[in-house]
Formats: structure tokens, sequence, C-alpha cells
């Protein structure tokens, strides 16, 4: 820059530069004859105009490429031409010019180069003006053309006869957002295929070289150009399902209630009486809470839902099952009293059962305590379970304890299957081990297809197929066992006398010797 005040102004200028709110700094060399900038040597003549020549650093070193150097050759023949075009450029006198490209030759022939090859390039680079070398060329067609006074023709593009639009230099078209550019094994890189982003990934740009993860919480849309909110599930009592399956449980609680109110009304009759009632009462309490215990699995999972869930079902069920199998022992145990001599006749009485349901109800209890002591469940906010939704799920802790607790529970189960499945050959004018076998056979088939069906199920659904699994048990047991009797009850009176049970009524004329307990 040329300045045209004084040094004190000039100064003042550059603070002025400085004093900006974009973080650029100004120096600036001033001087007053000759100024350096690059390799342009600006000097200010007597008659105030400006000369520029060469300006090279001292010590000064020969640091041209050599001509054995294991660049392409082509970049090597250009190298003498470009640099005497480039001092003819920046030299004002011919003078200059002349010295400066005799240097520049002696230094390129003592770096390899062909002295006749230099002499030619000297040669083709003094037959051109300064002011050719620095004049500006324009790329555009129409300007060019119109500056040579030539006509503009348009070009004949092979296979654009009818537009002739100007074809695109790939060989596809640009990837749009939602697709990345994959190269083809074999092919050009100007030749790629679009191919879509994985679910979960994103790409947001055109001609995106690779697809972007979203978050964990997040989930990609439609498109794949952008990520969304992921939604949050749990099997809530107001979604349709847990509604559902809430009001099942609040109806089916209500149906051992129901039975249970029956049998104290008529617990006098023979066949109340005959039927065990004490463990007819403690079963209809299980199975009042084994329905009301599904309840705690509907929710929004928390730290005290996820420890009571699975304890409670299995303590619950334990003790449920227990009664039904304190219920068969004492069946069979009655039938085989009957003869004076029999060794069974002092287990006969309300203590061996009692003592049967607190034996077998403990150890599920204490196999319980022992999973909440050392891994109990907690909640957990799972994100990779589904692909567009936040799961929050209790997770179970110790997978061995559950299927431990499980498989407690089905060990009781068989053995009161196995215990009345033997004793239905028993006189039948009031053998109650026959409607024990089929309902322990309904619960048995109910758990025995809950896992599939648990283990292939995610998110809700999974909770919902243990809480149908829980409610359709219950369900066979109390309809299998306790129904025939109120039908009893309340439809066929006549029925419910002790001559009908003892085989001596219309239906039966067998004589069987029943011993109530």
């Amino acid at each position: 820059m040329v300045w045209h005040g004084d040094r004190e102004e000039l100064s003042e200028f550059v603070t002025y530069l400085n004093d900006n709110s974009f973080g650029i700094k100004f120096t600036a060399n001033i001087e007053r004859e000759n100024i350096v900038f690059l390799d342009v040597l600006v000097t200010r003549l007597s008659d105030n105009t400006l000369a520029t020549s060469v300006h090279r650093k001292f010590p000064e070193y020969n640091t041209l490429l050599h001509a054995e150097s294991c660049h392409p050759r082509h970049i090597i023949r250009n190298i003498p031409k470009s640099q005497f075009m480039r001092i003819k450029r920046i030299c004002s006198s011919e003078q200059e010019y002349s010295n400066f490209s005799v240097d520049l030759s002696r230094r390129f022939i003592n770096r390899g180069y062909k002295a006749h090859n230099i002499s030619t390039t000297m040669d083709v680079t003094n037959r051109l003006t300064r002011t050719e070398l620095l004049e500006y060329k324009s790329h555009n067609l129409a300007t060019s053309a119109q500056q040579r006074n030539q006509p503009l023709r348009f070009i004949e593009w092979e296979n654009s006869n009818v537009t002739r639009t100007v074809p695109i230099s790939v060989c596809t078209e640009s990837c749009s957002p939602g697709y990345r550019k994959t190269y083809q094994h074999g092919q050009l890189k100007c030749c790629f295929i679009c191919i879509p982003c994985s679910d979960g990934e994103i790409s947001n740009k055109t001609d995106s070289v690779e697809c972007l993860r979203c978050p964990d919480d997040h989930m990609s849309n439609e498109r794949r150009d952008m990520c969304l909110q992921k939604s949050v599930e749990f099997l809530a009592y107001e979604d349709p399902l847990g509604a559902a399956l809430a009001t099942l449980a609040i109806l089916f609680a209500l149906m051992p209630t129901a039975i249970l109110i029956i049998f104290s009304l008529y617990k006098e009759t023979p066949i109340v009486r005959a039927n065990n009632r004490e463990i007819s009462y403690f079963l209809f309490v299980a199975l009042v809470m084994c329905c009301l215990c599904s309840l705690i699995f509907i929710g929004r999972p928390n730290r005290v839902t996820c420890l009571i869930q699975q304890t409670t079902f299995g303590v619950v069920f334990a003790f449920c099952v227990s009664c039904v199998l304190a219920k068969t022992i004492m069946v069979v145990i009655a039938f085989k009293a009957t003869n004076p001599k029999s060794s069974l006749r002092k287990w006969v009485g309300p203590a061996l059962p009692i003592t049967i349901i607190f034996c077998c109800t403990l150890s599920q209890i204490i196999l319980c305590m022992v999973w909440l002591l050392i891994s109990p469940p907690f909640p957990e906010v799972n994100m990779k379970y589904l692909s567009t939704k936040i799961v929050i799920q209790c997770n179970d802790g110790s997978t061995f304890a559950f299927w431990c607790m499980l498989g407690y529970m089905s060990l009781l189960s068989c053995a009161s299957f196995v215990i009345a499945f033997l004793a239905r050959k028993l006189p039948d004018s009031f053998n109650e081990a026959q409607f024990i076998t089929f309902s322990m056979l309904v619960f048995v088939s109910v758990w025995i297809s809950f896992i599939p069906a648990y283990l292939s199920t995610k998110g809700k659904y999974m909770v919902a197929v243990e809480i149908f699994a829980i409610l359709s048990s219950s369900a066979g047991l109390l309809s299998c066992i306790f129904l025939p009797k109120c039908y009893i009850i309340l439809l066929r009176p006549d029925m419910n006398t002790k001559e009908y049970l003892m085989g001596k009524g219309a239906h039966n004329h067998k004589k069987t010797n029943i011993v109530g307990v």
C-alpha cells in the first residue's frame, strides 16, 4: 500500500484496523524507499514511480527441484518455463529481467537440467511481453469469445442432440439426505451407488460418505435424515392392555371371594364339611392374593415394585400350590384311613396340612430372601431392546434365582399332580382327587406354555404374558376344584346330603365310607 500521509497517521490507521471485533490483527512494515513482499522487491524511484524486481534472501541457496527427482516428468519439464515467466512478471525493467534470467539459467544447469532445454525455454519467454503475462485470463466462454470477436458456438455433446445440455461428469446422480455413497469395486471414483442408511442411522446432507448413528434414546425417521426422540414403553394402567388385565385381575379376585362367602354360609352342609374346610379357606385366600399380586406388575417400574413383583408372585403361588398339595394328601389319607388297622389314622386332622403348607411356603420364602440379598431386581431403562422405543422394565438381577423360584413352584405342582393322579381310582361318589388332577393338569399346562411365550416377547408384552399366566392358572385351579361344588350347593341341594356322599343316593348305589376332615 502506498501511503500519502505522514507516519503518525499511518500508525493510527493500523491501530484502527486492529480495533475490530473479528479477531483479525494486521501487521505493517513501513519503509520509505524499499519494501519486500515475499520474493518481490518494490523500490520508489526518484520520480516517485515504483519499480519491481526479484528479491532473494541472504545467504542464497539453490533450492530448485533437481532434474533427477522422482516427481512426474511433466512437472520437472514445466518448472523452468514457470520460473522464467515469473521473473518476467516481477521485473519491471528488461535489464533486471536479463540479469536474473541468466542467473536462473545457471542455477537450473547446476541442478542437472540440460543447457539446450534451458536456452530454448528462455527464448520462448523472451518472445512474450510482460503485459501479456500480467493480463488476466478469463475462463468465461462468452467473455473470451467477445474478446476475440468470435461467435460463440455450442459444443455438440454426445447423446445430447436434443437438449444440447452439458452431461454430468459422474456415473450417478448425487445421493440425497438419507443415503450414503459407496464406491463400486473395480470402478472409477466418479462411479458410485447410493444406499439408504440403516435403521438408527441418518445422513442430513447431500453426497454423504457415511451415515451418522443416532443417540441411544433417539431413532431415525422413515427418510433417515433426522433423529427423533424414542417413546417410553411400559405396561401402564392407562394402556388398553394394562386396563384390561387390571380389570380381569379384580374380577378374578372376586370369584374366590364369592365362593368363600358361599362356603361360609353353607359350612355345615355335608359337601363343605367333606371338602377340608380349613384348607379350602386357605386356598381361597391364596387364590385372591394370586389374582391381586398381578396388579404389582402394572404401572411404571420403580425400585420398590421391582423388588416385590417376582418375590410376591413366587411366595403367593407357592402358598397356593402348597394348599392344593396338602388338600391332595389329605384326600388320599382320608380314604386310606377308613381301615381301622391303618397307621394313617393318626395323621387325620388339621396338623398335617398346616405343617405341609407352612414348610412348603417357608422354603419359597427363604429362596426369595436369598435372591433379594445376593442379587435383587432393579428398574432398568433399556434403549436397545426395541429400535423405536425406550423400554422401562424390571431387571431380575439374577436370572438363575428367577428360574429357581419357578422351578420350585413347578416341583410342588408336579407333586400334587402325581399324587392326585395316583388317587383317581379311589371310590368316586365324591373323589376330590379327580378334580385336583384335572386342575393341576390345567395349571402345569399354563406354565409350560408360559416359558416359550415369555422368552419370545419383548417390552410390555413380556409383562402381559406373565400376568395372563397368573390369572389363567388361578382361574383354572378355582374352576376345576370348586365350581362343581358350588353347582351342587346352589343348584342341586338334593345332592348335598350325607346319604348321597356315602353312596346311598339315587345316583349311586355303591356303599362308600367317607371320612370328613
